[in-house]
């Protein structure tokens, strides 16, 4: 049913619209103005019948000028904006505002997209912040991360608010476009305070805590379909259809829709199209708009979001006709084997075995591809006790510090729940794994100036190489500290990993894990931005070794395969000969 009514729109487009011009519908260079705009889009071409495509028009400036040259038909903008940008008067509506310039906001989506300051939980539940007002009383000069676009705007820009609350910063802003690393600079103590979105799917995380507005700075930010009405007059139907969309899509709505592209590796147009199948608002194809799926497999013991994304980032960008899905699993390898996912992430410990020897042995099944980051080994000491804190077992932390521990621990956590039992006297030590400087450790170390950083050399594994942590890192360090440190990385099948063998007519087809081919590997670099290489004791197709031999009969399957079909093909012509004489013989 569902093929036959989008066949049906399709013909309807093709035919009944012919020679019209097609809807064209803004877009903003972010992920929630793509996949707004997809929606449009499907709606209107399926429920009005008309042509439509997305066009990305840049920033603010550049869309809005679009929507009142008449370069696009349909925008989704947001009140605050639009009124902050026009220099209309604060108290003015939208309305007014848009019947000035022949435009017309034909549906309120349902959610306010405004700006959000946004601080880790540890540090509002340190410094009892819940409000804009309480960061500003502490009258200590803060870091911000924010976009580029945030900070020269009118009225609700980066310079009004520090002069609405009152609040200095210790230097310039660091610039971060992308939400993913203005969140990571929170986490990893490189920025006090990130400016964010309402509609953030990272709001969502309990690391993480919105300041309210307190007085009122922000105005609101109602996301609201404009269309010029010369096209809404052009198209019979139109502002009926579009007026579906009305309160329709509420922020958590929103915040799923995002996270489907942010971190699934969706396309908006895909998850734009499925919103509108599922909540009736179109009979859409919901069947994805890019080619082969590209799965990325994550082992269920590890916690490593910021990897995590940067690979789907990475592979977005890279193919950008293709799904990269996540999948949780605790045999990454035999994923890779069997196809059902052709990359993962992976820490440099997880490419080698223990089977009985001495010292782990290379996984040969796994193949690194590139360097996402660094987990660095941080020993937190309070006394010279042997009550170690370990990370969680089964995890890839926990195989790295076996390898520099050795002895039971004396309890298992992750780092916050370590180093809470380390301050409380219950640990002599706590080993933390992650990135350097690390927010928890730098935490601990600045309140609680008796614990010390503790050198760490010992490592009998060979996944771990010795650095050093830079004197000042941490509160209280004045010299380098020595210790060890592991990458992590972007995974495939091994280059020796062979396809199940098929017989018959389908021998030429390819079953089973193929391993990432160079061309594809090439294009995973360059979009990490030259990444860097793996580690030369990993398996590698960047090692020397790493190309298996030159397979003399690699012609062998399509060989068979065409014989095989020419002999179906003969032993058919020769059963088409013999029933002639038979069927000429039967009676009338």
């Amino acid at each position: 049913m569902t093929r036959a009514l989008t066949l049906a729109t399709a013909i309807t487009v093709l035919f009944g619209c012919a020679g019209s011009e097609p809807l064209r519908v803004g877009a903003k260079s972010f992920a929630e103005q793509r996949i707004l705009a997809h929606l449009v889009a499907g709606l209107a071409t399926a429920r009005a019948g008309v042509a439509s495509r997305v066009v990305e028009c840049g920033d603010t400036y550049g869309c809005q000028r679009d929507l009142r040259s008449g370069a696009i038909d349909v925008l989704v903008e947001y009140s605050g904006t639009a009124l902050a940008l026009s220099g209309a008067d604060p108290e003015t509506s939208t309305g007014e505002l848009y019947e000035a310039l022949d435009l017309a906001a034909v549906a309120r989506l349902g959610f306010d997209n405004g700006y959000a300051l946004v601080v880790p939980a540890a540090a509002a539940e340190r410094g009892g912040l819940r409000t804009i007002s309480d960061l500003a009383a502490r009258g200590e000069p803060i870091t911000v991360a924010a976009p580029s676009t945030y900070l020269g705007r009118p009225r609700d820009g980066l310079p009004s608010l520090l002069r609405r609350y009152g609040l200095r910063m210790s230097g310039a802003p660091q610039v971060l476009d992308d939400a993913t690393a203005r969140y990571a600079a929170l986490s990893q103590g490189r920025a006090d305070v990130a400016i964010g979105y309402e509609t953030d799917p990272a709001l969502d995380e309990p690391s993480l805590v919105q300041l309210e507005d307190d007085l009122g700075f922000f105005p609101p930010y109602e996301a609201e379909v404009v269309a010029r009405r010369d096209a809404l007059a052009r198209v019979d139907g139109l502002e009926e259809e579009l007026g579906r969309l009305d309160g329709r899509i509420d922020a958590p709505a929103m915040r799923e829709m995002l996270a489907q592209v942010q971190r699934e590796g969706r396309e908006p147009r895909e998850v734009a199209r499925r919103f509108l199948s599922q909540r009736d608002l179109a009979e859409v194809s919901t069947e994805p708009s890019g080619g082969v799926e590209l799965a990325i497999a994550v082992h269920a013991a590890d916690t490593l979001p910021d990897a995590q994304r940067r690979a789907i980032r990475a592979a977005r960008r890279a193919f950008p006709d293709r799904r990269t899905p996540t999948r949780a699993t605790r045999d990454v390898a035999s994923q890779l084997a069997t196809g059902r996912a052709r990359l993962a992430i992976l820490g440099a410990e997880r490419f080698f075995v223990v089977d009985g020897a001495s010292l782990p042995q290379r996984d040969e099944r796994l193949s690194a591809l590139a360097v996402l980051s660094t987990r660095v080994v941080h020993v937190l000491r309070r006394g010279d006790g042997d009550r170690v804190g370990a990370p969680p077992p089964g995890s890839g932390a926990s195989l790295l510090a076996e390898a520099i521990f050795d002895g039971s621990p004396a309890a298992r956590g992750e780092p916050a729940e370590l180093i809470a039992r380390l301050t409380r006297g219950e640990l002599d030590a706590a080993i933390v794994i992650g990135p350097s400087p690390h927010p928890e450790v730098a935490r601990a170390l600045r309140e609680h100036p008796d614990l010390t950083l503790a050198a760490s050399t010992d490592a009998a594994h060979p996944a771990l190489r010795p650095v050093l942590i830079p004197a000042g890192t941490y509160p209280g360090q004045a010299a380098p500290v020595a210790t060890v440190a592991a990458q992590v990385l972007l995974a495939g099948a091994s280059l020796r990993t062979e396809a199940h063998a098929v017989v018959g007519p389908a021998a030429a087809l390819r079953v089973g894990g193929a391993p990432i081919t160079e061309a594809e590997r090439e294009a995973l670099h360059d979009a990490l931005g030259g990444a860097e290489l793996p580690d030369p004791s990993l398996p590698s197709p960047w090692s020397i070794d790493a190309a298996p031999p030159a397979d003399d009969d690699a012609d062998g399957p399509v060989f068979d395969t065409a014989v095989n079909v020419f002999v179906l093909a003969f032993l058919a012509w020769l059963a088409w000969l013999m029933l002639r004489p038979l069927e000429r013989r039967r009676p009338a």
